[in-house]
């Protein structure tokens, strides 16, 4: 296994933890504020309810006991024995555990505790529910202190929390899907980064080696024969050539991929626009003995288009001459059009020997290397300053393969709205 898959396989296991980590941390957080709100929020009642309970039963002769819906009243002398009581809810084990606050409530004054409390069932079978104790030092007769301790029933609470979670899981959910998604984009983002940067390197370093190799010969008078200074001359110009066209691409597609170009869109027709590219590569293509087939072509019905014709000029030179590229001698080079009802797309397709099934997905990325993806002739940049010419005129621009059979190139032109 490679470093790089390893530091992958550590990095997702890193981000898996993250999320679960902060998932168990919002959950445990959330259910203890739902259940600390109304602690905090009842305390000062409730400490004033269990006072003036425990003195309107000391006042009553211990003979008046007026329940409260959802809360029990436990009354106790300082020795901890029970004066009065009103238990409806609470589990006879749970009396102990009242009892116990005795003892603080003397100490301290007051007692206000947020529990788990137990129910009493019919059924026998236990059922914890959250509550609240409050307990307040009360005075009764002959300077005798008791503990008034008041129990309240927060089983609503459950409701709310199993609500909480399911829709914080669901939250959680999307929004961790959505920052993997963000996370696997950046990987992705640094990848293309570090290649971008590894093939301009190696671009750029190309010419600029044979330069200096050609002009050393040249400068040290090694190449003695006219003849050979001046094919080294015009090798010196033609990979200046090569470099001034690979910045060149460099800095159209910045400028494509950085917004800064605007997008002019006019009313043109193609009868008016493809024929002087055409016959252009007509005379090439005729030169290096290719075949340039316009028959499946048919201008003069294809509707206004809609488009910034100095860029779809662009498009189109890009992919005819990619097409020359790959089209070898007595190969054919195809250019058809089918109407649709508001755009036009158009076809280049060659015979030439094709995109591999895995090299077609990537063929627009900059720089991408397959085994004919990007001809040495050129800068390597072609295809992906004819995709971001696409995308800003908000077209669209695909490629089919069949390796060893040839590759089609299609691309759409909006028609003339209305048109």
């Amino acid at each position: 296994m490679s470093k790089g898959s390893k530091r992958g396989k550590r990095g997702r296991r890193t981000v898996a933890a993250t999320l679960a980590g902060f998932y168990l941390l919002g959950v445990v957080f959330g259910c203890f504020l739902i259940w600390m709100i109304p602690v905090v929020k009842n305390r000062p009642r409730l400490l004033e309810i269990a006072a003036n309970k425990g003195n309107e039963v000391l006042s009553a002769g211990l003979l008046d006991k007026v329940m409260i819906f959802g809360m029990e009243h436990w009354l106790y002398n300082e020795q901890g024995r029970i004066v009065s009581s009103e238990s409806a809810f609470l589990h006879a084990s749970q009396r102990e555990y009242i009892r116990s606050f005795v003892p603080k409530v003397l100490e301290k004054g007051s007692v206000f505790v947020p529990t788990i409390l137990l129910l009493d069932n019919q059924d026998n079978e236990p059922r914890y529910i959250f509550g609240m104790i409050a307990g307040v030092v009360v005075d009764g007769p002959n300077d005798n202190r008791f503990v008034s301790i008041l129990v309240r029933d927060l089983s609503d609470l459950d409701t709310i929390m199993v609500t909480y979670v399911a829709l914080f899981s669901l939250m959680y959910l999307v929004g961790s899907v959505f920052v993997l998604h963000i996370f696997r984009k950046e990987r992705e983002l640094n990848r293309m980064r570090r290649d971008l940067i590894a093939n301009v390197s190696h671009e750029l370093k190309t010419p600029i080696t044979a330069i200096r190799a050609m002009a050393e010969a040249l400068h040290d008078d090694m190449v003695k024969d006219p003849q050979a200074r001046r094919t080294y001359s015009g090798k010196i110009m033609e990979e200046s050539d090569r470099l001034e066209q690979l910045v060149l691409d460099i800095l159209e597609l910045s400028r494509l991929q950085g917004s800064r170009t605007e997008f002019k869109k006019s009313v043109a027709y193609a009868d008016g626009i493809l024929p002087p590219v055409i016959d252009r590569y007509m005379m090439l293509c005729g030169d290096l003995g290719i075949t340039l087939d316009t028959s499946g072509l048919d201008l003069e019905h294809v509707p206004a288009l809609y488009t910034d014709v100095e860029k779809l000029v662009t498009l189109v030179n890009i992919l005819l001459d990619n097409a020359v590229k790959f089209t070898g001698e007595g190969g054919t080079i195809w250019i058809t059009d089918q109407l649709h009802p508001r755009s036009v797309t158009f076809c280049i397709r060659d015979n030439g020997p094709g995109i591999r099934t895995e090299d077609v997905d990537r063929i627009f990325e900059r720089f991408y290397k397959a085994d004919i993806a990007h001809n040495s002739s050129g800068s390597g940049l072609g295809l992906a300053i004819a995709d971001e010419i696409a995308r800003g005129l908000g077209e669209k621009l695909w490629v089919e393969s069949i390796y060893g059979a040839g590759t089609s190139f299609y691309f759409t032109v909006g028609c003339k709205p209305g048109g």
